[in-house]
């Protein structure tokens, strides 16, 4: 008796099982759409930013999780095309990352590695703290990096053409590509024709379908980041590029890539400088002294300020506690060409630290001005980039492209902070979660909230529904 109950239990079961299964919840799929827009083909232009750049190089990780592959990855979601080609570094280059060092005669191929937090460098007092540093050593030889090129053959078609350093109207120089007449290794790497290509031939040999452009950032960040060493309108590295040539050059890549406005894309205008780790990071007034040294310090300057009240001009004044540091200002030659740095004035975040800790720079000696940027330097960038991001909003306005308003999310990130499923980012350097250790690049979560930007200018345009990035799920700046 009871093994027939036992095996009508056991067929009850069965009967059971086979029933809530064949009928287990099922969850429709989300439907993306594409709306107006093609994403058969997608190919993305501009400088570090859309290269990956972050932590002061160049890695494979950092390429990997670069904006465009983000966007690439949700257009696939929306009948883009599955191919996505990215122009990684290889071997220990990959690893390590590289950031080109200034060349020299002894050491013209030589290249630093990306920056990791690390709290085993002593410091100039032999104090050991947490900083970024190094990952490795420099290699002064890396010849399989500026020489050796991605594809040999040249006849791979890249997606991602972010070339780190580029300016605006270096995409359109067929000498970029070629570094034995000053071109840009980093483009030199994959330019299918060196010396004879540009950057945006080469992102037409792909035939895109749809398109991304940010770049006129190093028209004036350069000029920026070196304190302001260059000229207010020439060619060179570090001059804010000429409004003329930037909106030339504006308009011209715009033309090729939307081939006249048969093809789609979107285009980004540029943040204003101030808004980044590396310009707002070290105070102005971070001159910590005891009294004993206030004192000594304005016996040090009687000269200096009794020139400057013969000049009207504000006299250096120490206290104890915080004080403005001492910079260079060569406006001002009756005066040694130094004083004290002004509220709204930025000291640089590459300005050597030992340097102010050990050698008295900023107190006895004038912090040098490539580590400053003063009023005059800031109003130099802040018209340059006025005039480059009206030239942006009117190309995209012109030839109907999706406006990415980085300008503004930049603001709205300093004023507010940015707040993604439960995560705040700021912009505080490390502790804000979304720079990276060089205080001007995203780290790799910063890059997932820029995707969504990008993605929520697309939507909009172009009646598409991408869905957002989970910019949480990326690797933020390592501790060690």
């Amino acid at each position: 008796m009871k093994k027939n109950n036992f095996h009508k239990l056991l067929a009850a079961y069965i009967v059971t099982v086979t029933f809530f299964g064949a009928c287990k919840t099922e969850f429709d799929q989300p439907q993306y759409t594409s709306g107006t827009a093609n994403f058969g083909t997608y190919v993305a232009l501009g400088n570090s930013l859309t290269a990956g750049f972050q932590d002061n190089a160049l890695y494979k990780q950092g390429q990997e999780n670069a904006y465009p592959s983000m966007l690439h990855e949700v257009m696939v979601k929306a009948g883009g095309g599955a191919i996505f080609e990215v122009p990684y570094l290889t071997g220990v280059n990959a690893t390590n990352g590289v950031s080109p060092s200034p060349l020299g005669v002894q050491f013209p191929f030589r290249t630093l590695p990306k920056l990791i937090l690390r709290n085993d460098i002593a410091n100039c007092l032999g104090v050991k703290s947490l900083g970024p540093a190094l990952t490795a050593a420099p290699i002064d030889n890396n010849i399989e990096f500026y020489l050796g090129r991605a594809d040999s053959s040249g006849q791979k078609k890249y997606n991602n053409l972010g070339v780190p350093g580029a300016k605006s109207f270096q995409l359109l120089d067929n000498k970029y590509g070629n570094v034995f007449f000053g071109g840009n290794p980093f483009y030199a790497r994959f330019c299918s024709n060196p010396g004879v290509i540009t950057v945006v031939d080469d992102a037409l040999r792909a035939k895109p379908t749809f398109f991304t452009l940010w770049i006129g950032n190093n028209d004036v960040l350069l000029y920026a980041t070196s304190g302001g060493v260059g000229s207010n309108g020439g060619m060179s590295m570090n001059d804010i590029t000429p409004v003329d040539t930037f909106t030339n050059a504006i308009n011209t890549i715009v033309a090729k890539m939307s081939d006249n406005g048969k093809v789609k894309g979107a285009i980004a205008n540029i943040p204003d400088v101030a808004d980044i780790p590396y310009f707002n990071t070290v105070p102005y007034n971070a001159l910590s002294l005891s009294k004993g040294q206030a004192d000594s310090l304005n016996f040090a300057y009687t000269s200096y300020n009794q020139g400057a009240q013969a000049l009207g001009l504000p006299q250096m004044v120490f206290k104890e506690g915080a004080n403005a540091f001492v910079i260079t200002d060569l406006s001002l030659p009756q005066l040694g060409n130094i004083r004290q740095i002004k509220a709204g004035e930025f000291i640089c975040l590459s300005v050597p630290q030992d340097s102010i800790r050990c050698a008295n720079w900023g107190s006895q000696k004038p912090i040098p001005g490539n580590y400053v940027l003063d009023f005059t330097e800031l109003n130099n960038i802040k018209q340059a980039t006025t005039a480059y991001n009206a030239t942006i909003v009117k190309a995209a306005n012109d030839n109907g492209l999706a406006f990415v308003d980085m300008n503004s999310f930049f603001k709205t990130f300093v004023k507010d902070g940015l707040l993604f499923n439960g995560v705040t980012y700021t912009t505080e350097f490390v502790q804000g979660g979304a720079f990276s250790l060089d205080g001007v690049h995203p780290n790799m979560r910063g890059y997932g909230n820029i995707a969504n930007q990008w993605i929520r200018a697309i939507n909009a345009k172009f009646g598409a529904s991408l869905p957002e990035i989970d910019a949480n799920k990326y690797p933020g700046i390592r501790f060690p």
